[in-house]
């Protein structure tokens, strides 16, 4: 039997986010739930991006930069 990996959290976030674009860019739903879904989108975009700095500051750091 083949054996299967468990899809990391993180990669289930990114693609429950993409989803959800997805839906309220393309679906049928009111300006509530778009709003509130967008602005989530935000958000969690915000602390991905804040993530991606730290990363960056810290080899900087590392390389004497």
């Amino acid at each position: 039997m083949a054996e299967f990996a468990a899809i990391p959290v993180q990669q289930q976030a990114v693609e429950m986010a993409s989803l959800e674009f997805l839906r309220v860019t393309f679906g049928e739903v009111s300006p509530k739930e778009r709003a509130r879904v967008r602005k989530n989108l935000e958000d969690y975009c915000g602390l991905d991006t804040l993530g991606m700095v730290w990363i960056v500051e810290e080899l900087r750091r590392l390389v004497g930069g």
